[in-house]
């Protein structure tokens, strides 16, 4: 009998320790729902925004930002949290509050964007009501992240000038460098601004020169780490001709990681 206990004890500890080592403590989500602008109460829908939630370092991170341990509060059912940081090159505070229900996956997050020397109309208010599902990106810390990763990457490509011309992308290839900060597409190298578990920032400047006409063209966007979402913004302007206009052009794609061709 005495050996029979043993045994049962000694197979729920291996049963505990390998639900314990099983637990991802790294969680990707992927969340839809809408965001509603509290000035003017327009909703807008939300596809695909990538939240990450840190079990071991208890940070939330979503739209770049990363809401430390000590302003979370984690239970087996909830995860909330209420942070305020500040932009010190534009002088604008962002406070950044909400909770993530555990069981259903519902994610509400007031983000409240101001400047205590600007105009109040300037306070921008946005709710963010969604639903959040893990994806396959859920990962253990354990497994070390490559510091090169390649992606391809299709979607829309939008002129945001006098056309608004939107055309089909397909298998755009973007590479990340985690060494060298930098993130590449289209002739561009770009440098990042804010990397988080959940984002890819970046933002830069690059002049382009072919066939005697110059511009300098400013880049800047976001890559979405749980999702694989990238929104990017190339504004061109013409270095030697007056005449010519600033271009604007907006990249919406979907990235997966690939293997490199070349």
């Amino acid at each position: 009998m005495r050996w029979t206990v043993a045994a049962v004890f000694l197979a729920l500890l291996l049963t505990a320790k390998h639900r314990a080592a099983a637990e991802s403590n790294v969680i990707r989500l992927s969340c839809e729902g809408t965001t509603t602008h509290d000035d003017t109460n327009k909703v807008e829908p939300v596809q695909k925004m990538g939240v990450v939630v840190n079990l071991d370092e208890r940070t939330v991170s979503f739209l770049g930002y990363v809401v430390p341990s000590d302003s979370i509060t984690v239970d087996a059912a909830i995860i909330t949290f209420e942070y305020t940081t500040k932009n010190y090159d534009t002088g604008f505070e962002s406070h950044i509050s909400g909770d993530i229900d555990r069981i259903t996956g519902d994610m509400d997050a007031p983000v409240i964007t101001f400047n205590d020397e600007k105009p109040l109309s300037e306070l921008k208010d946005t709710l963010y009501q969604v639903h959040c599902k893990a994806t396959d990106r859920t990962e253990h810390r354990a497994v070390a992240e490559p510091q090169v990763i390649a992606l391809s990457c299709e979607g829309t490509t939008t002129d945001d000038g006098s056309t608004n011309k939107v055309e089909q992308l397909l298998k755009m290839g973007v590479v990340v460098n985690f060494d060298e900060r930098t993130v590449s597409f289209r002739g561009y190298v770009v440098p990042t601004i804010n990397v988080n578990p959940a984002t890819i920032s970046f933002d830069g400047q690059q002049n382009k020169e072919w066939h005697g006409y110059g511009s300098e063209d400013h880049i800047s966007g976001l890559i979405d780490r749980a999702t694989g979402g990238m929104h990017a913004q190339v504004i061109a302007r013409p270095l030697y001709n007056d005449k010519l206009s600033p271009s604007s052009t907006l990249y919406h794609v979907h990235c997966k990681a690939t293997d490199r061709a070349l």
